[in-house]
């Protein structure tokens, strides 16, 4: 027995190659390896129909050894299982000689001699000390002495007392039990869990405040709750040819204000090749999420995450950062609306100005990037936007693009959003204005524009909010236009305003005045004029 050598082949038993890298300890004979210690067998020593005579070798092993040698290879057996988890050593001459007597039991033949057993270092299980009144304290009522004796005695542990101290020597394959507080776990089990008292601890201080952040995202997480989302908690942890090909380059998502870096986070011993990274965007475990559920059946639905992604900052060190990610696929069918067709993009995006609403951020704007490569591959260029929020960019949200959702069967609509959460959460909770209702009336004005199709109405909407600042109470779009009467790329636009002086009521020359400046402003900047 022995350390591999560098760069040595061993065919395990399957008929897989491995190259070894020189720290598995191997089983040997004079010149090659012959077995993985604890984990597999090789195929030179295999058993064949021919065989007649058979070599019998039992071993303990240390855990750490077969753990390390199993996940360094990808070999998972019933073996490597057993040893990294640790197994008795006084069990081998037990195990070999039951062994022995299957093989003569069913094949026949005959036992050559008898073992020779080479333990130069025996396993020692180190004696614990305790005393029952330790036992009583830990467990809040009177613990017996007999009891004790009895209960450590079914163990298979040998046990003598000193004065008023016990001390308890384990058997070797009882690997949890170490100290005298793992005695008071095994008096506890045996005895039953239903003999300990419940009492509340005196509290002597008050409690602490909650952390501000975790209360953020409770609050979050209801409120998306509360507008359709399911919550959908994924592995911090994924793999990195998958999230290559789903996000693309990283420039793209880093043009939305998220921090990300093309290094990623690798893990030193992941599970499986599906998670040897740690995550750099929500968006691919949604994207998951949204593809296993409507291949289950779920036609429509919607999902959010808040979670931390990872990313490598300038200097080389690792940083995370807390996100929060939704998804939405399909159209709820019903009778009412079997007719609408529009991206369902616009219902993230409704969802998402719900959410800065319920953060009391009013300085938001949607802006479209001219320039297409800061479009993440993975989303339609032309039904994409960036989320700014007081001039800074904190995310995006975006329909799938159409080539991702046919390679991957989707045949409804989808779309997804990321935001970052550390950025929406400066300054929270930010301070509520509190104004009374006034008792003045309001007067309403309604004006429709023919305007060209590529003008957005939210530009226009800002234009009139800039020029009737002071009486302009709220403004809103109420009807669209876009039928066969009205000129090709043209469309018609009602708005309404509503005006309202809060110390007095409005005279005909002061709404005269508030809505010139609104028309003329419009004239100016986008040469739109009444209908």
């Amino acid at each position: 027995m022995d350390r591999a050598v560098a760069g040595e082949k061993f065919i395990t038993l399957d008929g897989t190659e491995i190259a070894l890298n020189g720290a598995e300890l191997t089983i040997r004979d004079v010149n090659h390896p012959v077995c993985l210690a604890g984990v597999v067998g090789g195929k030179n020593s295999g058993v064949s129909d021919s065989t007649t005579e058979v070599f019998l070798e039992a071993a303990y092993f240390l855990p750490m050894s077969a753990r390390k040698t199993s996940r360094s290879h990808g070999i998972d057996t019933d073996s490597s299982y057993r040893f990294a988890r640790g197994v008795d050593p006084d069990g081998t001459l037990r195990g070999l000689n039951r062994a022995a007597a299957l093989i003569l039991e069913v094949a026949g033949g005959e036992a050559y001699a008898d073992h020779h057993d080479f333990y130069p270092n025996p396993v020692k299980k180190a004696p614990v000390d305790i005393t029952i009144k330790t036992v009583s304290d830990r467990l809040g009522y009177e613990a017996e002495e007999h009891k004790f004796v009895d209960f450590m005695k079914r163990l298979g542990c040998e046990i003598n007392k000193k004065g008023e101290t016990f001390t308890v020597l384990p058997p070797t394959f009882r690997f949890d039990i170490e100290q005298d507080m793992d005695l008071v776990e095994e008096y506890a089990r045996l005895n039953g869990y239903e003999h300990i008292p419940e009492a509340l601890p005196a509290l002597a201080a008050a409690p602490s405040f909650q952390d501000k952040t975790f209360m953020l995202n409770r609050t979050t997480s209801e409120l998306l709750r509360g507008e359709g989302f399911q919550q959908a908690v994924n592995f911090a942890f994924v793999g990195s040819k998958a999230q290559k090909a789903f996000l693309g380059s990283l420039e793209a998502l880093k043009a939305t204000g998220l921090a990300a870096t093309e290094k990623e986070i690798r893990i030193l011993n992941p599970l499986n090749e599906e998670m040897d990274v740690m995550r750099s965007s929500l968006s691919f475990g949604l994207f998951r999420n949204l593809n296993h559920n409507f291949h289950a059946g779920n036609m429509q639905g919607r999902l959010f995450e808040i979670g931390s992604t990872f990313f490598v900052k300038d200097d080389g060190s690792f940083a995370e950062g807390s996100r929060a990610g939704m998804a939405i696929w399909g159209r709820a069918s019903n009778l009412w609306n079997k007719s609408l067709d529009y991206p369902v993009v616009y219902e993230l995006k409704a969802a998402v100005e719900v959410l800065l609403k319920s953060l009391n951020i009013s300085s938001y704007t949607w802006v479209t990037p001219a320039n297409k490569s800061e479009v993440p591959e993975f989303l339609h260029q032309g039904q994409f936007a960036q989320l700014l929020v007081e001039g800074k960019k904190v995310g995006f949200i975006g329909t799938l693009h159409p080539l991702l959702l046919e390679d991957n069967k989707i045949r409804v609509p989808a779309a997804l959003a990321e935001l970052d959460l550390d950025q929406l959460y400066k300054g929270q909770p930010r301070p509520y204005r509190i104004q009374s209702v006034s008792k003045f009336p309001i007067v309403e004005r309604d004006f429709a524009f023919v305007m060209p199709k590529t003008l957005k109405v939210g530009d226009v909407l800002k234009d009139i909010r800039k020029a009737g600042a002071g009486l302009l109470l709220n403004v809103d779009v109420f009807d669209l236009y876009e039928g066969e009467k009205m000129e090709a790329g043209k469309k018609s636009v009602a708005i309404r305003i509503w005006l309202q002086d809060k110390n007095a009521t409005l005279q005909e020359t002061q709404i005269n005045e508030t809505t010139t400046k609104i028309l003329e402003s419009l004239k100016k900047n986008f040469d739109l004029s009444v209908r």
